[in-house]
């Protein structure tokens, strides 16, 4: 492994990230085994309250997880140097055995990203929360893709 600056910062923010995303993922695993938005318990409420909370956690994380993806774009151009015949990202891609499947996913990932914070804009213009569900789950699933 090569290590620069960049990619221990690299590899510094995705770990975390992902420690927070895994926690988010714990929480929102909690909502989702009591959610009833039809029960006016105190459950309920402090469900309500975490599921606003546990959605403003991820659309942070998946903000920085755009950028990070913006970034990895230029880190691995930038290890160009240390690889040879590379002359550019394609040559880094191409020098290990998971260099497209790490750019696929990347971008499979961007896209899921992309759904979820449309139905988490969705579900907050509603006043009932009927995507709790669903974006919670869809957010265990992104995860799982993540630890990949």
């Amino acid at each position: 492994m090569i290590l620069t600056s960049a990619t221990v910062g690299y590899l510094g923010a995705e770990t975390a990230l992902f420690g927070l995303s895994f926690v988010a993922g714990i929480k929102a695993w909690q909502i989702l085994k009591t959610w009833d938005f039809d029960k006016a318990t105190p459950r309920q409420y402090a469900n309500e309250k975490n599921a606003y909370l546990v959605s403003t956690v991820i659309v942070f994380l998946l903000f920085f997880k755009i950028l990070l993806a913006v970034f990895l774009l230029y880190l691995i151009d930038s290890l160009t140097p240390f690889i040879r015949a590379a002359m550019c990202g394609v040559g880094v891609l191409n020098a290990t055995i998971l260099g497209w499947e790490l750019i696929s996913i990347k971008l499979i990932l961007l896209a899921l990203f992309g759904l979820w914070m449309r139905s988490d804009a969705k579900d907050r213009e509603a006043f009932n929360y009927p995507f709790v569900s669903f974006k919670f789950k869809f957010f265990l699933l992104i995860l799982a893709l993540m630890a990949v």
